[in-house]
């Protein structure tokens, strides 16, 4: 039930992004050297991201700057795909892995 319920809200705030200005929304899962990987509903605002849909999604490790990328659910396979502009890797995520972040937002806000 919970993979469903962070599947359902990963799809909505795609939905909800594109509606009138809206509180910034962030989902987070620990990446594998003790920081973050994050999603947020912005739209992503780098040129390597010019289709249409994306959002913003970063990732950071302690002491070590931060990966910007694009993301985007993905239905059919119910993935969450993360572009990453440092090489253009693609990677899929289990949208299970991810919560809502609640409160102080995580990560560098000025994108």
């Amino acid at each position: 039930m919970r993979s469903y319920t962070i599947l359902a809200a990963i799809a909505a705030s795609l939905v909800l992004a594109r509606g009138a200005a809206l509180a910034e929304e962030q989902f987070a899962a620990r990446n594998t050297a003790g920081g973050h990987i994050v999603l947020s509903d912005r739209p992503c605002p780098f040129d390597a991201a010019a289709a249409d849909g994306l959002q913003l999604a970063f990732t950071y490790q302690p002491g070590v700057s931060f990966v910007r990328g694009c993301w985007a659910y993905l239905p059919a396979s119910r993935v969450v795909r993360v572009v990453w502009l440092d090489d253009g890797r693609q990677v899929d995520y289990d949208p299970a892995q991810f919560e809502r972040v609640d409160g102080e937002l995580i990560g560098d806000r000025r994108f």
